[in-house]
């Protein structure tokens, strides 16, 4: 036969592939059975079509005989390799059509035959159309044939009828009577093989031939004219994407007004690109709350309130819908409109005995201050914490004096202002039945301790916060010069202070990890080799192990005996660093060498 529009001669063939013994057909060689035809996968997302790992992957082939054709097409045959990065076992035959039939099939089909009675045209001649699909496990190929077969004789029908009419030629974009008659598809779905791995490009082509002419592959610029080359555009690409994007907040410096701005980014390299950012905030160490939802900006500007601090985290979610689980921690803090330390904590270990939690801080300036403090533990575990202190108390020292205490907030006389205090300063509330701690004083000028204990000698991870629960945005009374005493364990239970730099210019700051030291004092259980780190946000400032090897160990030495802390011994493994910090908020992170455990003393002065 030729290609030419003719038919030269008919003859017989078997068709073996088609695994049904003993069918035969008479092939046929037209002018015009040839067909712009495509094969679709998946919408996924963006250029390279991404989607998760786990998506049911859909293809479409669909061929049509050509508005040129001069007849019919009798016979339509399709080849599709699949390729490796598709599980072969997992093929799923959808549904097949052609004209206005569409055959629908039972789940999991991977062979298939039926017949399927047709009336041409005029429908004064009746014929049927016999329809075989597979998928061989073996080499992963996909056969599909289509053919037309006269139930009287066994045979083809008359050269001039078939399934598959020349289609309607659109007249200026406008659809013709009897459009779609030409056309016929398959669909199939598989999935990626198990553990393909990210950025993994998935692409397939298919090969449709029309009354055994020549090959059509569905990539052809022209499906007329194969020598005009390919388009890899049409090839039906997937990527695999099956990581979670990651975001960041950048690093801020504290704001003299109470308005700033935001920043933040995401990388999603190798995936579908970030899509967009859900941005949380807590407001003085309080519990993280939604501030933007599903923006698609990198920066917003912030309204705070004058003398509260404020921690960001950002979260990304990318164009398939992949997002890390919503954990926030703090990437970048600042504090609005203030120019001095406020509300400060500390997350670490209470032991028993020397062991208790024990910090400390100055207030100075004239006046009285009104300070929230809080022994958080039960209410800890609902942000995921493990091993909290369930029943902690707290007692609050001015010098050998106790001067306030609490167990039970929610027990005491004053809870309904304590839960107003909190919810003023922004801190998460603590249910009333809860175990945690608080008190609100009036404090003037001077150094004070808290100590923090179980109740019966209990033990686990506690959050003591100090609050600066004033109602001035410009108090005359600061808190300055912060410790902490407590039990250092290891994961979540290592200790973990924090401190703001307000003001529009940079301070100096002498911070001590004390360990063996403490020994020297009676401390029993000291934690005998401390390292501390300094983070601002996320990024780590600076960082120490056994001070006196530090390059500037006689500036640190210098600086204590100035602030008139007690010295360290030079050979001991305390640490320490002497550190110029811009305005911000800074995070102290105190642990043993080796992930030992004990006690520990942390100091932040202000040095100038």
């Amino acid at each position: 036969s030729d290609n030419t529009g003719g038919l030269q001669e008919s003859f017989w063939i078997w068709w073996d592939d088609l695994d049904v013994t003993g069918e035969r057909l008479q092939g046929s060689a037209f002018s015009g059975s040839r067909d712009p035809n495509q094969k679709l996968g998946v919408a996924g997302y963006g250029a390279g079509n991404y989607v998760p790992p786990d998506t049911l992957l859909t293809y479409r082939i669909d061929f049509e005989n050509h508005p040129d054709a001069t007849a019919p097409a009798q016979v339509v045959t399709i080849r599709d390799q699949l390729p490796d990065e598709v599980d072969w076992t997992t093929f799923e035959l959808l549904d097949v059509g052609f004209g206005d039939i569409t055959i629908p099939v039972d789940p999991g089909t991977q062979f298939f035959e039926t017949v399927v009675d047709y009336a041409y045209q005029d429908e004064d001649y009746d014929f049927e159309i016999e329809v075989h699909i597979k998928v061989s496990i073996e080499n992963g190929e996909v056969f599909a044939i289509f053919y037309s077969i006269d139930p009287v004789t066994d045979l083809p029908p008359s050269v001039d009828v078939g399934f598959l009419p020349p289609e309607p030629e659109k007249v200026d974009g406008t659809p013709q009577p009897g459009e779609g008659r030409g056309q016929g598809h398959i669909n199939y779905a598989v999935r990626p093989v198990d553990g393909v791995s990210d950025g993994t490009e998935i692409r397939n082509i298919a090969t449709i031939q029309f009354d055994f002419s020549l090959d059509i592959d569905t990539i052809q610029v022209d499906p007329l004219d194969s020598s005009k080359g390919t388009d890899p555009e049409k090839e039906a690409l997937t990527t695999i994407d099956s990581k979670a994007p990651t975001a960041t907040v950048g690093t801020m410096a504290a704001s003299s007004s109470k308005s700033f701005t935001v920043s933040w980014s995401g990388d999603d390299s190798g995936g579908a690109g970030v899509h967009h950012y859900d941005l949380y905030v807590s407001e003085d160490g309080g519990a993280w709350s939604l501030w933007l939802s599903h923006t698609t900006e990198t920066s917003a500007e912030f309204d705070g309130e004058s003398g509260h601090a404020y921690a960001f985290y950002a979260h990304a979610t990318d164009g398939v819908g992949l997002a890390g689980p919503v954990l926030p921690e703090v990437q970048a803090q600042t504090i609005a409109g203030v120019s001095f330390l406020v509300n400060i904590s500390n997350r670490g270990g209470v032991g028993t005995g020397a062991n208790i939690m024990i910090p400390g801080f100055v207030l100075n300036g004239t006046g009285t201050k009104r300070v929230l403090v809080r022994a958080v533990g039960p209410t800890l575990g609902g942000f995921g914490v493990q091993g909290v202190l369930e029943d902690p108390q707290l007692k609050v020292f001015s010098g050998p004096d106790e001067i306030e205490s609490n167990d039970n907030w929610g027990d005491s006389s004053n809870a309904t202002v304590l839960a107003a205090a909190a919810a003023r300063v922004g801190a998460f509330p603590m249910e009333n039945t809860s175990g945690d701690a608080a008190a609100l004083l009036d404090l003037v000028p001077g150094p004070y301790t808290v100590k923090v204990s179980g109740v019966a000698d209990g033990t686990g991870v506690a959050l003591v916060e100090v609050y600066d629960a004033d109602d001035t945005d410009n108090p005359t009374v600061k808190i300055v010069n912060i410790s902490n005493r407590g039990e250092v364990g290891v994961g979540a239970a290592i200790m973990i202070p924090g401190f703001v730099v307000g003001g529009e210019g940079p301070k100096t700051v002498l911070i001590r990890g004390v360990g063996p030291k403490l020994a020297g004092f009676g401390v029993q259980g000291v934690l005998e080799n401390p390292t501390l780190t300094v983070f601002s946000g996320s990024d780590e400032v600076v960082t120490n192990d056994d001070w006196g090897d530090a390059t500037n160990a006689t500036e640190l030495a210098t600086a204590a005996a100035t602030v008139g802390a007690f010295p360290l011994e030079s050979g001991s493994q305390d640490a320490a660093v002497l550190i110029t910090l811009d305005p911000g908020a800074y995070t102290v992170k105190v642990s043993g060498v080796g992930n030992t455990t004990g006690v520990a003393l942390v100091e932040i002065y202000e040095v100038d």
